[in-house]
């Protein structure tokens, strides 16, 4: 999915990604790293699939483990939409530490609402990401926050 909005970004600007874009996708990507989200849901897959396995094994005696990793992961998609959320929050933090305009990630995010629409609340609710709507909301929240009455830098080249 990133592979394609990138390149469709790229195609609208005649097969360049502008570095503002790209500096948004890499200090999202970044910040998964620097906030340990692989362990985090590593740790909280495993757990999930403890306790509920542990759980229904109690209740119900022997269960399929298809039916017990289907139900940990659903469990655990809150975590996960989480973390996204968090990633996006340092990311536009690192942006601007690095001299770029934390609001470029709107634009970014903005094109990206547009490939591939709202979606439905019920696919958020069972989705690994929030829906980009709700990023758009929350990162503007998050900007308004870093940079106070359009007091932002302008975006680096490299």
């Amino acid at each position: 999915e990133l592979e394609l909005e990138l390149e469709q970004l790229a195609e609208g600007e005649q097969g360049h990604l502008p570095d503002h874009l790209l500096a948004t996708v890499l200090s999202h990507e970044m910040s998964h790293a620097i906030a340990h989200h692989p362990s985090e849901a590593l740790l909280e897959h495993g757990a999930a699939m403890l306790a509920i396995g542990g759980t229904l094994y109690a209740l119900f005696g022997s269960l399929s483990s298809s039916v017990i990793q289907t139900i940990a992961e659903i469990s655990v998609l809150p975590f996960s939409r989480r973390r996204e959320s968090e990633a996006d929050r340092i990311g536009v933090a690192l942006m601007q530490a690095a001299g770029y305009d934390p609001k470029s990630a709107l634009d970014y995010w903005s094109h990206v609402l547009t490939i591939h629409g709202r979606g439905h609340k019920v696919a958020g609710y069972f989705s690994t990401h929030p829906t980009h709507q709700q990023r758009l909301v929350d990162l503007k929240s998050v900007i308004d926050e870093l940079v106070p009455n359009d007091e932002a830098t302008s975006p680096q080249s490299c």
